[in-house]
């Protein structure tokens, strides 16, 4: 019996996941000057806006399809301004930013993301090794229109 209720609990957990997901993933419009709920890219970086109306839930920078980079995303507009880890980006692995209010009409908000290019060279012992170069990897930005 406890095993019947384990599977059914496990079961009614993964359709719930599966109807979350569904529910709160942005569509997939692309271009600036679209309402909440859509994305736009540029270069190797992209931004997605997700809401309802001029009510902003979260925006979120991520890589591209097929494009990655060791960097950081730096997001910015409506009162929001964030910045994430140093790590490896890849599609699907977004920075996202939870908002959680209207914005005035014609708000923009970017995502810029930077890659962070290492000095290989080797240095004499005792000498460290110089600041990371910083490379644009494309600015996507977004308007909100009520």
């Amino acid at each position: 019996m406890a095993k019947l209720r384990r599977r059914l609990r496990s079961g009614a957990s993964a359709v719930g996941i599966v109807a979350l997901v569904a529910v709160t993933a942005p569509s997939a419009e692309a271009g600036a000057g679209a309402g909440v709920g859509t994305a736009s890219c540029a270069v190797q970086t992209c931004i997605s806006v997700a809401g309802e109306g001029r009510l902003v839930y979260r925006v979120s920078a991520s890589a591209t399809p097929g494009g990655e980079f060791f960097g950081h995303f730096r997001m910015y507009g409506g009162g929001l301004k964030g910045e994430s880890a140093l790590r490896h980006w890849r599609y699907g692995q977004p920075y996202t930013v939870a908002l959680g209010r209207t914005v005035p009409d014609r708000t923009v908000f970017c995502a810029e993301g930077w890659e962070h290019i290492v000095d290989d060279k080797l240095q004499p012992l005792g000498k460290k090794r110089g600041p990371d170069r910083l490379q644009p990897r494309g600015r996507a930005c977004v308007q909100v229109r009520g």
